[in-house]
């Protein structure tokens, strides 16, 4: 190579010695071996030389540099018995081929991301109903008949003191089971009053992710929740 002549290996990242090699190495279109090393050292002194590194960056660069003067070295002797192969520089050797497998696959990978189509998420599907007369004070109404019900005839199930996450859960399974329910009953799954006001909050928050239907009833002015 000429003694004028630079090159540099642009990568969107750091370049590290191991990068700028490999990147020499392919340039020549070379496979990943010690004669492949011998001839791309000068290439490699030469972009260290002409390229602005900090110390730490330096040290790393003159450990891969090092390796390949001693790879150097034994192409220029050409003595039988350097034929054993030496262990940096298989090190070296195997480290390039695992960069040069991973960079390989990293562009597939890209590829494939860039190909795949991405279908946008299903909606919770359900019959478009229409509602009428449904507003903050019918809310309230519902909510305030709560404590004035008349009792009526309590199903068998009672919510034991659980966490929000099992009220949640014992909720959705008991509107799954019932298909729907009128608000102001709400009261005839749990006795307990608080929990009652825990399971009101529960079914707004259904509403409000879909998860549940709000609609005025047919026969009451009360509202319904269809699981």
């Amino acid at each position: 190579m000429n003694p004028q002549t630079t090159y540099t290996v642009q990568l969107e990242n750091f370049s590290g010695p191991l990068d700028v090699l490999l990147g020499l190495i392919e340039r020549d279109k070379l496979d990943i071996c010690e004669i492949s090393l011998a001839t791309v050292t000068n290439d490699y002194l030469e972009y260290i030389r002409n390229t602005p590194l900090d110390p730490h960056q330096m040290n790393w660069f003159l450990t891969i540099a090092s390796k390949l003067i001693l790879v150097k070295s034994r192409a220029l002797l050409q003595q039988e018995d350097l034929e054993e192969v030496d262990e940096d520089i298989q090190d070296l050797t195997e480290q390039l081929m695992a960069l040069s497998t991973f960079k390989e696959a990293s562009k597939k990978f890209s590829l494939n991301s860039q190909n795949q189509l991405i279908a946008a998420p299903k909606l919770l599907s359900h019959t478009q109903v229409i509602y009428t007369n449904i507003d903050a004070n019918s809310l309230a109404q519902a909510m305030n008949s709560l404590g004035s019900s008349e009792t009526i005839q309590k199903t068998p199930f009672r919510l034991k003191r659980q966490s929000s996450q099992a009220v949640r859960a014992e909720l959705l399974k008991r509107l799954t089971n019932l298909q729907k329910i009128e608000l102001n009953h709400i009261h005839t799954i749990s006795s307990n009053p608080k929990e009652t006001i825990a399971l009101f909050m529960l079914i707004l928050e259904l509403i409000k992710t879909q998860k549940a239907q709000l609609c005025q009833g047919q026969n009451t002015h009360y509202i319904e929740v269809y699981a």
